[in-house]
């Protein structure tokens, strides 16, 4: 099953204002993607937003050429969305800890 290009477009469109909007709300600045809060340059952070690049950059060109299969979206999809989860599952964990410990 292949995609109509105004999907892409729209998908991308929405990507780029929800993008913008979560910055906007969250005091943030294109920098904090990749540096750490001491302002350093995080390499886990590059180098996954490059990875996210890239697979998004791969899955837009299959699109344009009409070659992106369904599984294809669902395995991009499934990718960011639980790289995404994992991160969030992460700081709740380290969150909970932490003020476990500091609460002795």
């Amino acid at each position: 099953m292949t995609f109509p290009l105004w999907a892409y477009f729209t998908i991308g469109a929405l990507l780029f204002v929800m993008m913008c909007w979560y910055l906007r709300m969250s005091n943030l600045c294109v920098s904090d993607l990749f540096t750490d809060p001491s302002g350093k340059l995080s390499h886990s952070k590059a180098w996954s937003n490059a990875a996210y690049a890239t697979m998004t950059a791969i899955v837009w060109k299959q699109g344009m050429e009409s070659k992106l299969s369904e599984e294809m979206a669902l395995i991009y999809l499934t990718i960011i969305g639980g790289a995404e989860l994992g991160k969030k599952a992460l700081e709740v964990w380290k969150g909970k800890n932490a003020n476990v410990s500091g609460g002795n």
